[in-house]
């Protein structure tokens, strides 16, 4: 079992500002975690995917968000989400952790929120992934009041389409009043990056910026990022 990581990106200046965390095995991801829910070992997974890519991030410099996908049972854990080592790490890095749950699954709104709290005394954020994949519930969000809406790439596959751009305004307007981030998920060329961007979306995430990477390669791909700012920093003075 290893852990890969999908960057995270600004529309509007092509900056990291973070990166979600996959999980890759001799399984396919999904059957990796059903696996896990039907041996009751999803928290434990979960658990160690948070641990193990905290220990990764505190590697990086600067402030570092990462995205990682986590079981409403594991949420329902808090107590034990870190470790002491863990947690020492995850304060003293400037790491920041946004836990992603998908509407799809089996949530007791009571104690999810009940943990939201918890969780957010511990400075971590909770984002609903997949918005769109089979339904788009409004309520849903009114009811869980997400820090972070990942649009399904279901939904960026049809971002051509008139009706589909007025629902993405709707979701743009629905954050402004509840105050949560849109990632926008799929994106493949630049032509839906740019529509992405006219719609008012500021964050994006697909191949066409980056696909899964190890840990080394994401070191890379920070790098040059950082390279690329600093010649653009430059031009910028120069001019």
């Amino acid at each position: 079992m290893k852990t890969v990581y999908q960057p995270i990106i600004s529309l509007e200046t092509q900056g990291i500002i973070g990166m979600e965390v996959l999980i890759r095995g001799d399984k396919a991801p999904d059957d990796i975690i059903l696996d896990a829910v039907l041996s009751d070992q999803i928290a434990a997974l979960d658990m160690w995917v948070i641990e193990s890519t905290i220990e990764s991030m505190a590697k990086l410099n600067g402030d570092k968000k990462i995205f990682i996908n986590c079981h409403p049972l594991t949420i329902e854990k808090t107590e034990t989400l870190l470790s002491k080592k863990a947690f020492d790490l995850y304060v003293s890095n400037h790491i920041n952790i946004v836990l992603e749950i998908t509407e799809q699954m089996p949530l007791d709104l009571e104690k999810y929120l009940y943990h939201k709290d918890q969780l957010k005394s511990m400075n971590i954020k909770l984002a609903i992934d997949d918005f769109g994949k089979n339904n788009c519930n409004f309520n849903f969000l009114l009811h869980t009041s997400p820090d972070v809406v990942k649009i399904d790439r279901c939904i960026t596959e049809n971002i051509y389409n008139k009706e589909m751009q007025e629902f993405i305004k709707d979701i743009k307007k629905l954050s402004m009043e509840l105050s949560f981030d849109i990632v926008a998920e799929g994106i493949e060329n630049g032509d839906e990056a740019a529509i992405y961007k006219e719609l008012g979306i500021e964050i994006g995430q697909g191949w066409f910026f980056s696909g899964p990477v190890s840990f080394d390669k994401l070191k890379k791909y920070i790098e040059s990022k950082t390279g690329q700012r600093r010649v653009e920093n430059k031009r910028s003075v120069s001019i």
